[in-house]
């Protein structure tokens, strides 16, 4: 036997090949077996200073909850930044009516696959006479709502606004409340009320961003046993602390009964500047509340504050609607008893996409919204809820 097989030196290479073979299987079971999650690369633009996706990769992927890697959705980054299965088309390219929906990661939809979204249900409900368009974001709040429409109005004019509206959105918005954002809008006080404050930062991939998103391994390590990385932020999503979407509420705002006069001020000026801005234009604010309320408990539960205060200060505006879906989810599940959580237990699954969508093709029907142009559409051309 040589000194080179007896050596350090050849401990060091079987050691290396070990890694290597190891790396490969691991890189093999992460992709198969335990399929780490996949996630798209951000992008803010200098112009609007909007976040959203960048189209140029990656742009497709699937995400996976947990340790467990459990199955959330396969997710399509479109022409324009956005989590969706269609790429969108300006005015001057389309001949129908456009309804945009706006919301956090509920609109976002990363835990259900992109043709089962509400853009996507609620374009059917239409009878696939309006197009559908989805922008919205994890960690997304009311003030980024409004920043976000302007880029909207400007890039395809649409003709109905749907505005989502979670607890803790209004005084995320608001700076003076100690949340301090750098990559997204806000708003703060001043002599005459309010005042816009734009983001402070522009955001920007890190070199290792898109390599590191070729290793299943990284990936798994980093979004599904959410361990940060020697040289990595330390987390993938540039939010601010307290936006972690569907689990973010804020206790002052959804937990006293009377909390929502104190943010009426504040709710007044962000939906005062929608409705400006989008002369002419209905705007519809939704909420879900909590959604396995049973009939009685229903008519005594009062709407979370930041939904109270929306809906108050909505009274009186000629272009402004609220739609609370609470019934419709206490309706559903004492009929159909199908469960409306996705595998994180806080999004809307497929089966709650699709309702939300029927519930609001509805309420846009009945209250004419989109006027004659969409007669032919509204005829709940559904063949089956997907399972839930």
């Amino acid at each position: 036997m040589s000194s080179f097989e007896r050596g350090p030196l050849a401990l060091l290479v079987r050691v290396a090949i070990f890694l290597l073979i190891f790396a490969g299987l691991a890189e093999v079971w992460f992709r198969t077996i335990t399929p780490a999650c996949d996630t798209p690369v951000y992008y803010q633009d200098s112009q609007w200073k909007i976040m959203r996706y960048d189209s140029r990769g990656p742009v497709e992927g699937l995400w996976t909850v947990g340790r467990l890697a459990w199955r959330g959705g396969q997710w399509r980054v479109n022409n324009d930044g956005w989590i969706s299965s269609i790429d969108y088309r300006a005015r001057a390219m389309r001949d129908r009516q456009l309804v945009a929906l706006v919301g956090d990661s509920f609109i976002e939809g990363f835990l259900t696959d992109a043709d089962q979204h509400v853009d996507v249900y609620l374009s059917d409900a239409l009878g696939r006479a309006v197009d559908v368009y989805s922008f919205g974001l994890s960690g997304w709040y009311l003030e980024q709502y409004v920043a976000v429409s302007r880029y909207v109005s400007a890039a395809y004019s649409p003709d109905l606004l749907v505005v989502f509206v979670n607890e803790g959105e209004i005084a995320r918005s608001v700076r003076d409340n100690g949340v301090v954002s750098r990559y997204l809008w806000q708003i703060t006080t001043s002599p005459d009320g309010f005042t816009e404050v734009a983001p402070t930062d522009i955001y920007v991939a890190g070199r290792m961003t898109r390599p590191a998103r070729l290793s299943a391994v990284v990936n798994y390590l980093r979004f599904n046993a959410k361990i940060t990385l020697p040289g990595m932020r330390t987390t993938a999503i540039p939010q601010d602390p307290g936006s972690g979407g569907a689990a973010a509420k804020d206790p002052d705002s959804s937990s006293q009964a009377d909390a929502w006069e104190g943010l009426v001020p504040a709710a007044d000026y962000m939906v005062d500047r929608l409705c400006a801005e989008n002369p002419g234009v209905p705007i519809i604010f939704v909420t879900q509340g909590e959604r396995y309320l049973s009939a009685e408990a229903l008519s005594n539960t009062p709407l979370g504050a930041d939904a109270r205060a929306v809906q108050a200060v909505c009274q009186g505006r000629p272009s402004c609607y609220f739609l609370d879906l609470r019934s419709a989810f206490s309706l559903d599940w004492a009929t159909h008893h199908q469960p409306f959580e996705a595998a994180d237990g806080g999004h809307w699954n497929a089966y709650a996409n699709h309702l939300v969508a029927g519930t609001l093709a509805t309420f846009i029907e009945e209250n004419d919204l989109l006027g004659t142009a969409a007669d032919e559409g509204c005829r709940w051309r559904f063949t089956s809820p997907p399972a839930g």
